[in-house]
């Protein structure tokens, strides 16, 4: 549940967000995500994450991606959608994101390549 003294900053990310930004919606969701802790808040913020990835907004889609690739802010642990999410993201022009990718395939590489030793 949202703090008392957050509740015009959450009023205010709300009426952005009801008005249709994309920016907006990624604020709103990782704000309800990472500082409200309640299950339907999680819930809700996640809607909002997701609303600003089908609007192709980078920072909503890293988001995703860390939070699935750590577990973390209560997201369920997920490599495959954070890697989904690290791919697109870097199609968006993401550097972290293209960063990201590049450690995964070495990783797959390397992995591949110690189980063909064995």
């Amino acid at each position: 549940m949202a703090r008392p003294a957050d509740g015009n900053k959450l009023e205010q990310l709300r009426e952005r967000a009801d008005h249709n930004y994309p920016d907006a919606h990624a604020e709103l969701g990782r704000y309800l995500v990472e500082h409200c802790g309640g299950e339907e808040e999680r819930e809700e913020g996640l809607a909002w994450i997701k609303k600003a990835i089908d609007n192709d907004h980078v920072e909503a889609t890293m988001a995703l991606a860390r939070w699935s690739q750590q577990g973390s802010y209560g997201v369920e642990k997920n490599l495959r959608r954070a890697a989904k999410c690290f791919n697109e993201a870097a199609k968006l022009g993401s550097v972290e994101s293209r960063v990201q990718v590049r450690v995964q395939r070495r990783t797959r590489r390397r992995h591949r390549k110690l189980g063909a030793r064995r």
